[in-house]
């Protein structure tokens, strides 16, 4: 079963985001790709609002996560909630 365009182009955006994470890091990775007006729930901790805040505060874990993803007026989608699920780290070798 093939994917609408919409929902492929989500998922191209949804892996542009990891791979910008893991080349230059969280906080700037949710520069880019995170709405002005976007909320955090960390785990464990109050929520963020903005992005601002949030990339202020970059979040570095081990876990899983979820992404609320919103088309913007100029068509771009941008995270408007991004909700964190902490993990232990993986046993190291």
């Amino acid at each position: 079963m093939r994917e609408s365009p919409t929902a492929e182009r989500l998922l191209q955006v949804d892996k542009d985001f990891a791979k910008a994470s893991e080349a230059k890091g969280a906080a700037e990775a949710f520069a880019l790709f995170l709405a002005a007006d976007a909320m955090q729930l960390p785990g464990g901790a109050h929520p963020l609002f903005g992005r601002k805040a949030i990339v202020e505060k970059p979040t570095v874990r081990y876990g899983k996560y979820v992404n609320v993803w919103r088309k913007q007026k100029d068509g771009k989608w941008k995270v408007i909630v991004d909700l964190g699920n902490p993990s232990p780290p993986p046993n190291q070798p």
